[in-house]
């Protein structure tokens, strides 16, 4: 048909989703009431008036005034786009593209302002920095005459009234929750808390112990470490304390998860993070793929005290096997190394 049209809305330049609108064909007198008075678009599908002058279609809803209840036919040859729900976001600068075989126009743009609190329409996100890294956190609002105020842990941050808020140089101290307040004449807005956590080097907080063991015995060094993101653990080992090179024997693990319901009188059980399990004895004895080693009574004791602990297990101790061990933890800020511990075996 080259005389149908179709319509477009956009605001701020950008089209609307669903965007449309409805244009008016027909007012029929044929179904009216003294409640309803219908009408038709056209795509064909009915909608009615009511006498306080809104327009009802499907789940939308367009206001007019009672002169439209008296007169439906003032309707008929318009495109109306309904903005229901409104908030600040809403504000903006609307036009309607109408267009045919032979081309389109541009309405004149219509400026929609709506007067509430502020909307924050993107909200600022958890950050992870590595210590003397910049971060930034942004929020966008949509409102008129939007002021902002960012706050630390619930405190106010001096000077800190823009959109953004940067820390140039990170530290430690800078850890914690950051929320922004947007503000305007119709009232605030906060946002959600986004959390800045600052990636140091690993700490060790269990050091590794000295173990006399015997040729063909079972021996398990114990470690721990915190620190901000995920940790890797390695292990070296030295003839001398000075020159160390990476372990080539045993088995590292991590004792991830306490399982308390196969517990026994004689038996504590563990499973680690590569799936496999382990059992503490009373006498402080790990048992591990057949093998034992002493790591102490205090995790018989205090079980739980194990978990998240990495180990360093060596099934079959050769003689060659002795020596000064070490452990090295390593997340995304670098290494830290533990103290070190002498492994003695005897015949």
């Amino acid at each position: 048909n080259p005389f149908e049209l179709t319509y477009q809305w956009t605001k701020d330049g950008a089209k609307l989703a669903n965007g449309s609108g409805v244009t008016i064909e027909q007012y029929s007198t044929q179904f009216s009431s003294s409640q309803r008075r219908w009408v038709r678009d056209s795509n064909k599908r009915w909608g009615f008036i009511t006498p306080d002058g809104t327009l009802h279609f499907g789940t939308q809803t367009y206001h007019f005034d009672a002169s439209y209840w008296d007169d439906p036919t003032k309707l008929v040859g318009n495109n109306y786009l309904a903005v229901n729900n409104l908030s600040a976001a809403n504000s903006g600068a609307y036009r309607c593209i109408v267009s045919n075989v032979h081309g389109s126009t541009n309405s004149s743009p219509a400026t929609f302002s709506i007067v509430s609190p502020p909307v924050i329409t993107a909200q600022p996100v958890d950050i992870v920095k590595t210590e003397g890294a910049a971060a930034t956190f942004s929020i966008t609002a949509a409102g008129d005459g939007v002021t902002y105020q960012w706050k630390k842990n619930g405190n106010v941050i001096n000077n800190a009234t823009n959109s953004t808020f940067t820390i140039a140089s990170t530290t430690s101290a800078d850890a914690g929750n950051y929320l922004c307040v947007a503000t305007n004449m119709e009232g605030s807005t906060a946002s959600q808390p986004a959390s800045l956590a600052i990636m140091a080097p690993p700490v060790f907080t269990l050091q590794p112990t000295d173990i006399n063991a015997s040729h063909q015995q079972a021996a398990t060094l114990l470690v721990n470490a915190s620190g901000v993101g995920p940790l890797s653990y390695s292990w070296e080992k030295s003839s001398d304390g000075v020159n160390f090179s990476a372990v080539s024997v045993g088995e590292t693990h991590t004792i991830a998860t306490r399982i308390s319901k196969y517990d026994s009188a004689t038996r504590k059980w563990f499973r680690s993070g590569d799936g496999s399990w382990s059992f503490v004895t009373p006498h402080g004895y790990l048992y591990k793929t057949g093998k034992m080693s002493f790591i102490g009574k205090e995790y018989w004791e205090n079980p739980a005290n194990l978990v998240g602990k990495t180990a360093l297990t060596i099934r079959a101790l050769n003689l060659s096997d002795a020596g000064i061990y070490r452990a090295k933890a390593t997340n995304g800020a670098g290494t830290d190394s533990s103290n070190t511990a002498t492994l003695s075996v005897s015949n």
